[in-house]
C-alpha cells in the first residue's frame, strides 16, 4: 500500500490524535532505541509480527536485540501506558533520499486493541513525519494481504492498494 500526501486525510488524523484523554498514555519518537528499553521493545515487537494473520510460509519470528541496537535510519513511535510498551510505529528512512519513507511494522499489544489507541499511534507517527520530513512525498506499508483491520485502518487515512509483494524461500 502506497499513501501519497496528496491524498492524505489530516482532519481524520487529527480527530485521532485528540481521541485519547487520558493521561496514563504517552508517546516518545526515538532514532535508535535506549538501552533501557531494548528488552521490553524486542518483545513487543515480536508479539506484534506473531500476531499478524496466519498466511501461507508465514514463520514464528523472535527480534533480536543486537539486530535492533544495530539498526539505522529508523524512526520509532512508541506507545507507553504509563512505563509499559504497548504499541509501535516503525519507519524506515533513507537519509539521502527521504522523499519515500517505508513502513514496515505497526501495532498494538493484544489486551489493548479497540480502543482507539492504533488511531492515536497513527495520528501522532504521521503528523510528527509530516512535520519533520518537508521533502515527503510518499510512504509505503507493508502488510499482509489479510490483515483487513490494518488496512481498513490505513484506508480512512488515504492509503490505496498498490500491488502484493511475493517472497519466495528456499
Amino acid at each position: 500500500m502506497k499513501l501519497t500526501f496528496k491524498e492524505i486525510n489530516i482532519e481524520l488524523l487529527n480527530q485521532w490524535k485528540n481521541s485519547i484523554t487520558s493521561n496514563d498514555f504517552s508517546i516518545s519518537t526515538y532514532n535508535g532505541i535506549p538501552e533501557n528499553l531494548i528488552a521490553s521493545y524486542c518483545k513487543v515487537l515480536t508479539q506484534i509480527e506473531n500476531d499478524m494473520p496466519d498466511e501461507p510460509g508465514n514463520e514464528e519470528v523472535s527480534i533480536d536485540k543486537n539486530e535492533i541496537r544495530n539498526e539505522k535510519n529508523v524512526i520509532s513511535y512508541i506507545l507507553f501506558n504509563k512505563n509499559e510498551i504497548i504499541g509501535i510505529s516503525r519507519f524506515f528512512v533513507n537519509s539521502s533520499y527521504d522523499t519515500n519513507i517505508y513502513q514496515a511494522q505497526f501495532g498494538i499489544l493484544d489486551p489493548y486493541r479497540h480502543k482507539g489507541l492504533a488511531k492515536f499511534l497513527l495520528s501522532f507517527s504521521y503528523n510528527t513525519l509530516l512535520n519533520s520530513h518537508a521533502q515527503l512525498e510518499y510512504i509505503t506499508v507493508d502488510t499482509h494481504p489479510s490483515n483487513n483491520v490494518i488496512i481498513d485502518l490505513f484506508s480512512k487515512i488515504g492509503f490505496r492498494y498498490t500491488h502484493t509483494e511475493t517472497i519466495y524461500r528456499d
